[in-house]
């Protein structure tokens, strides 16, 4: 039976489809003092969905042992996809809980367009208003400033996509000193992985009717799966570039955002072309 979770025992990653969330939230699942979530997305908060009784419903997501877990672990990626999706803050804030959050930016420019080819769709769509919900995504500052009327700004970790590609091992040590977590157990081997794809419910399922593999073991079924079904469901999709005019676009839409993300974060939106 789940034990009850104290309000501050959640950690959260948040960051858009394409950061490296799943690649976090993978490495963090298998340290001994964080339970993860029995669905990594629950998308729990979001406004749309149908208020939830209790916070009792919440705890049920996880097979939490306070007797060895330190933290709740859940990776939703809509809690930062204002304004598609609203009040996420609000309402994590009135179900009472005060969670760790860890917060995933990546290039926009890159984001944007893994974005459109991951949903195999035209970027020049960006151009119409219903479209523009990958670039209002990539407003960090946007997305994550409004947490800020709720959890305090200490609460957070900001952690840079290429970082967590390029240095994993750093950013595992910034993210065990900011959960307060031993430093004893790094992940066996590091990979950005991106297990929505194709992928991410059944991978789901098998940890469900599956706890005891590992998650290289899930991976590698869903790889196998996947592979031998693709070539018949997903035809392969001509990916592009983004156009000049594109990233004009999408540099005017950001620029502001970008400038107050990085006089309130000190993240190096410089390295994105933004100054």
């Amino acid at each position: 039976m789940t034990n009850c979770i104290k309000p501050d025992q959640y950690v959260i990653i948040l960051g858009a489809m394409k950061c490296g969330t799943t690649s976090l939230y993978t490495y963090l699942e298998q340290h001994p003092e964080i339970c993860p979530s029995m669905n990594k997305e629950p998308f729990y908060f979001p406004n749309y969905f149908a208020p939830k009784s209790n916070i009792k419903e919440y705890h049920k997501l996880w097979k939490f042992d306070s007797k060895r877990h330190k933290y709740a672990l859940e990776a939703s990626t809509c809690y930062t996809a204002y304004p598609s999706v609203k009040n996420v803050p609000e309402s994590m804030y009135n179900y009472g809980i005060r969670p760790k959050f860890i917060y995933i930016v990546r290039d926009p420019f890159e984001r944007i367009l893994s974005h459109f080819n991951h949903i195999k769709t035209d970027p020049s769509l960006m151009f119409q208003e219903e479209h523009q919900q990958p670039i209002h995504t990539c407003m960090y500052w946007t997305q994550i400033n409004s947490y800020f009327d709720y959890f305090h700004q200490d609460s957070f970790l900001f952690v840079d996509f290429d970082d967590l590609k390029f240095k994993p091992a750093l950013v595992m040590t910034k993210v065990y000193e900011h959960l307060e977590i031993s430093k004893d157990h790094y992940p066996k081997r590091y990979m950005i992985k991106n297990a929505a794809k194709n992928g991410s419910h059944f991978q789901n399922t098998l940890r469900k009717l599956f706890p005891q593999l590992s998650y290289y073991e899930k991976s590698n079924i869903v790889s196998k799966v996947r592979d031998s079904i693709s070539s018949r469901l997903f035809p392969p999709v001509e990916k592009r570039s983004l156009t000049k005019s594109e990233k004009d676009f999408i540099y005017l839409q950001l620029r502001e955002d970008m400038i107050l993300l990085k006089s309130n974060t000190n993240i190096p939106v410089n390295k994105w072309g933004f100054n």
